[in-house]
This record gives structure tokens, sequence and C-alpha cells, in this order.
């Protein structure tokens, strides 16, 4: 569930690619039916995260994420989503729902964040998740950054807190550098979609594959649109080694990263992440591979959108 990265490391979009073949599994997206477990897409081992196996018991339970009792103000610094430092004058606005995001009716727009990057705006009660948009009012310097479905109070048994909910800004320079490195163009007016996979304990998951439609599961007519192997001169999908994007990487490596680009604006995508579990993981049906998290995004013109690929919570 979610949008920029606040999740992914800044150095993500620092991206520096190693231009190569793709190593590993099968993994070519190239021509594959609809709605169909393409089992050779699948990594040959588990899922994995730095402390162990991957953990997804919580599969179909509420999700975790907390909520405040009334509207709250929480505090933060946008910071540069490459060089960290902080960014003054971007204007940081929440969306309580989807369907707000869609029609630009914000719940809050902070003033210009100052000068040490500090920013406030107030968040909805009762909402366990908000989408925040972060804009360059001048359009200067910094590419529209979007974060969605991110928890509004926190997530497990932690008391909930209002301080710390730091925003990425993306600079134009960088967002053109990163493609450029990976050996493609940016295209006016189409969109990015970046994200990380985590299981039930907030872990960022390893071996997962990735899989974007341009439509949900029930549609029976859904395209597959992840193109990532290398003699595709369309491609537009990378998985992440060491903090950047990397045509040497076939799955998840332990960051859990994702980058997709060149999508088309005002379409509705589902990122879909697929893995394998043995019998003393959770499910233990996944041996052969399961759905782990799916998540409808919409795509924004120029706009760098960061999703978090969560568990498939019941809600």
């Amino acid at each position: 569930m979610r949008t920029i990265f606040h999740v992914l490391p800044i150095t993500i979009l620092a991206l520096v690619f190693t231009v190569g073949s793709s190593a590993g599994c099968g993994d070519d997206d190239d021509g594959n039916q609809n709605n169909t477990n393409n089992w050779e897409q699948l990594s040959d081992d588990f899922l994995r995260t730095e402390a162990g196996p991957a953990d997804y018991g919580c599969m179909a339970s509420a999700d975790p994420a907390q909520t405040f009792t009334q509207d709250t103000e929480i505090t933060g610094i946008v910071e540069d989503f490459e060089e960290h430092f902080p960014v003054e004058g971007i204007e940081v606005t929440v969306y309580a729902t989807r369907a707000d995001l869609v029609a630009d009716t914000p719940f809050d727009v902070s003033d210009p964040s100052a000068s040490d990057g500090s920013y406030a705006v107030l968040v909805p009660a009762d909402t366990q998740r908000v989408h925040y948009k972060m804009v360059d009012p001048t359009s200067e310097n910094y590419f529209t950054t979007m974060e969605l479905e991110d928890p509004v109070a926190g997530m497990g048994t932690g008391a909930p807190t209002t301080t710390g909910k730091d925003r990425a800004a993306i600079s134009l320079t960088t967002v053109d550098t990163v493609q450029l490195t990976l050996g493609m163009s940016r295209i006016p007016g189409r969109g990015i979609i970046a994200g990380t996979v985590y299981d039930c304990l907030r872990e960022h998951v390893s071996q997962a594959g990735l899989r974007v439609y341009n439509g949900p599961a029930s549609d029976p007519n859904r395209q597959l649109i992840s193109i990532w192997s290398n003699d595709n001169p369309d491609r537009n999908s990378f998985y992440f080694r060491d903090g950047m994007p990397s045509r040497l990487q076939s799955f998840t490596e332990l960051g859990g990263q994702i980058l997709v680009a060149n999508l088309a604006a005002s379409t509705s995508v589902t990122i879909e992440m697929w893995g394998r579990m043995d019998a003393g993981q959770s499910p233990s049906d996944c041996t052969e591979g399961c759905l782990i998290s799916s998540q409808e995004v919409l795509v924004m013109a120029d706009t760098v959108v960061i999703t978090d690929l969560n568990p498939l919570y019941s809600n």
C-alpha cells in the first residue's frame, strides 16, 4: 500500500544502472498471458528478510496501521531524495482517501517548508493511511512526488507519534539522470512508480517477483505491462541492487525495492508481488508460488509515486 519512497532509501533515485544481461531465473515478462500464474517468473529461492524467512502469517488479517482519535498536526522535514539535505519551499498536501486524491480535494496543505526543511500539516482522525503530495510551487527544481498509503500514526504496538514524519523531494536533475543511467529517456507527461516490499514484521523482502498490469485481477482483459528483458528497447521495470536499480537484478534483493518508469498517465495500474515460501513458512501452500502483495496505483503525469507493497491485509 503506498507511494516516492518515504521508505525507499534516498539513494534509490540516485540510481546508477549497470548495463548487462539479466541474471537468475527466467523473468522475462514479455508476451505472458493475462491473469495466469507464470511460475517461470518466480525465483527458485524462498522469500527472505535480513532476519530470516519472510513472515506472511498476517495475510487476511486487519491492517496494523494506527490512527489518531482526532485531527492531528504532524511535523517532519522535507529532504532531497538523493542528497538528504533539507529542502525549502515545498508544499506538503494530505489526501484522506484515494477519491480525494483523484479529485484533488486535499484534507490539508502545509505552508512552504522552512529553510531547515520543516513542515507541519494536519492528518485526519480515524484514518489508518493517507496520501501525501510534495510540490515545488515554482516548478523550477523539484519533480512532484507522491507517497501513497502512508501510515498516519505508526505501525504495530508502539505509541502513535506525531513527529519525524519526513517527506521526500526529488529534483528534476535526479529524475533525468536516473533514467539516462538506465539507458532510457524520460517521456514528458509519463509517470514513475517506485516501491518497497514488506512482510508482516515490516521487514524488507527479497526474492519477490514484480508484475504490473493495466487493470485489476477482476479484469479478464487486463494486460501485463511490466517489461524488463534487456533486449527489449521498451524496458521499463527494474529491481534494486545495493541501493540502486540494476539490470543485473532478477528479483528484489534485501532492500525489497522496485521501479517502473514511463507509465501512461491518468491510468490505474496494479502492482503485484509474487514469491515462494517453504513448507515451514506461512502460508504453507505457497511452495509453488503465491501472490503476496497487490497495490492499485494511480499513475500521475510527471510525478514519482512511491508505494509500500504490504501483505494482503483484509481491509
